[in-house]
């Protein structure tokens, strides 16, 4: 019997009540996954401002949890080494875009009892632990100069090769309440400097009386030898002590240090690195079968320590007859710690065979001055013997310096932890991520029908019978087509057939077009000459079959049918 038109709407109402209700339940039952989830994998940190501290020094040691609990943490396992001056407690819940955190943080003050290398063992909440943690405690210094305030400067070592890294620190201690003062940055001549910390604020212990500390530290490089002397720092401010107002003014004392020059013994074709510690290592991926015309990434990472980035020598390696090198930009990347600047140098490279049989890649050598050892070393990536086969003919590869489906990385991995899972949890996690799907498919049957009138209505309010007459990527290799850059125009077309892979198969399955890639691809790898006219062909060709690509979608659009319930 058919439907009069009010059943049919009442039908359809019923009908999208049923979904509106079904997507809500998943919703929820996904939210509670999520929560389920997340309750699997707690854990329970420890940290500080910072791990090198001196006697008499407050520490603000901060335990947190990264889910909310009740329970009461047990701090009597700090008490063999440490003294526990006050504890706060503090819980943050919060619900952003329907993610649920929460937490509970613990800030204790303490203050060590002896000198040495102590640790913070571990403490216990809901049955998670967390890991021992580490302070190194030094003797404190002694100044001389106590009272209301004073200023205390100091360098990590008086006696650095030029370019080494030392470490500049320039204390404020004072008693009472701070209104205002400020103090100059300090001032580095025939150096390059770097901020570490900018203003730590904490408190210490001297001679009974606890003070206010403000601390900043910089990294600089002298760049010539001889004696590099650093003034006096002053502090003009007002504190208030006792209930009295007091204008203050402190002065610390100058620094010297004494800079040598770049050790004689040292290669002079060599950059000058003084670092105690430098690692190169290397990343490889290659075809389980390599061939001619074939690429292989090999991605060269260096990484120094006490020196910046800028200071990082090149790494390159020079093309031979029987392969070239594509190289990437290098990445460079500096960390800043309490013990100075790590920095870091990544350098990507293709490699493209040329001939078959073995070929041999040179070795990298890196020379650097150990400061700690006061000798040369040489980091070296041995040579690598790869054996070729011929290429396959016709040759096929739309994208050579593309990573082929049977290539095999080296690189470090990581394993993931459920923690305390077991078959019941699997079979869980099968059946909601079964419901998502189910969720997704009615979601987007509710969507398709308003989404195609919305993306209609859109294309026709686009002015011009095209939208994109040229793709960005496609006028880059015009670009470079215009400067005769063979090789540059290679890479972009790599690039563009590696973004567009269908695009790239229909237009080398012209013949035209593929014997023009062809003449490029004979001139990079086998010496061949360039015609005048291939670079331009390959961009013009390009031209033409995106012009067309974007006719025939515009045409399919036009085609397609209206809903027959429109919304």
């Amino acid at each position: 019997m058919a439907m009069t038109p009010v059943q049919f709407l009442q039908s359809a109402a019923t009908e999208r009540l049923k979904r509106k209700w079904l997507v809500s339940a998943m919703a929820f039952l996904m939210a509670m996954f999520t929560l389920n989830a997340f309750a699997a994998t707690k854990t329970l940190t420890v940290s500080t401002d910072r791990q090198k501290v001196e006697m008499g020094d407050v520490i603000d040691l901060v335990i947190q949890t990264n889910f909310q609990t009740f329970d009461d943490l047990d701090l009597s396992p700090l008490k063999d080494q440490f003294k526990i001056l006050g504890t706060q407690r503090s819980t943050n819940v919060s619900i952003v875009n329907g993610n649920y955190k929460a937490l509970t943080r613990w800030d204790v003050n303490i203050t060590p009892k002896q000198i040495g290398e102590l640790m913070v063992p571990p403490l216990t909440v809901d049955s998670i632990s967390s890991q021992p943690y580490k302070l190194y405690v030094s003797a404190m210094k002694k100044t001389g100069r106590q009272g209301v305030s004073f200023l205390e400067s100091s360098v990590s070592t008086n006696k650095a090769y030029v370019q080494q890294q030392v470490i500049y620190t320039l204390k404020y201690y004072h008693l009472g309440r701070f209104i205002d003062g400020n103090i100059r940055p300090p001032i580095f001549k025939n150096s390059i400097n770097k901020q570490l910390k900018n203003q730590v604020n904490y408190q210490k212990t001297i001679n009974g009386q606890l003070y206010q500390v403000y601390e900043w530290s910089w990294a600089f490089y002298p760049q010539k030898s001889g004696t590099l002397t650093i003034p006096p720092e002053e502090f003009d401010g007002r504190l208030q002590y006792r209930g009295v107002i007091k204008m203050i003014r402190n002065t610390s004392q100058p620094l010297t240090l004494k800079v040598m020059p770049q050790d004689a013994s040292y290669p002079k074709d060599q950059t000058w690195l003084p670092t105690p510690q430098l690692n190169l290592t290397q990343d490889w991926q290659t075809p389980d079968k390599l061939r001619v015309g074939d690429s292989i990434t090999r991605t060269i990472h260096l990484q120094a320590q006490d020196l910046m980035s800028s200071q990082l020598p090149d790494i390159s390696l020079e093309e031979q007859g029987s392969f070239h090198v594509y190289p990437d930009d290098p990445k460079l990347s500096d960390q800043e710690t309490d013990e100075g600047v790590i920095s870091a140098k990544t350098v990507k490279m293709a490699i493209v065979p040329l001939e078959a049989g073995k070929i041999t890649l040179p070795p990298i050598k890196i020379s650097w001055w150990n400061t700690q050892t006061h000798k040369q070393e040489t980091s070296v990536l041995p040579a690598k013997t790869l054996e070729v086969l011929p290429s396959l003919k016709p040759q096929t590869n739309l994208t050579p310096l593309a990573p082929q489906a049977n290539q095999t990385k080296v690189s470090h991995e990581t394993t993931v932890s459920l923690g305390k899972s077991s078959w019941l949890w699997q079979a869980l996690t099968g059946v909601f991520a079964l419901l998502w799907l189910v969720t997704l498919i009615l979601y987007w049957r509710e969507r398709k029908q308003s989404s195609h009138v919305k993306t209609k209505q859109a294309n026709q309010s686009v002015s011009g019978s095209e939208k994109i007459s040229v793709h960005p990527t496609i006028r880059q290799i015009c670009d470079l087509s215009s400067a005769k850059d063979a090789k540059g125009v290679y890479l972009a077309f790599n690039h563009w057939s590696q973004t567009f892979p269908d695009n790239a198969q229909q237009f080398l399955s012209s013949p035209d077009n593929a014997a023009i890639f062809e003449d490029l691809k004979a001139h990079l790898f086998h010496q061949t000459t360039l015609g005048e006219q291939t670079l331009n062909g390959l961009c013009g060709a390009l031209k033409a079959a995106e012009n067309q690509n974007s006719k025939v979608s515009d045409k399919q659009e036009g085609r397609q049918l209206d809903p027959i319930y429109p919304t």
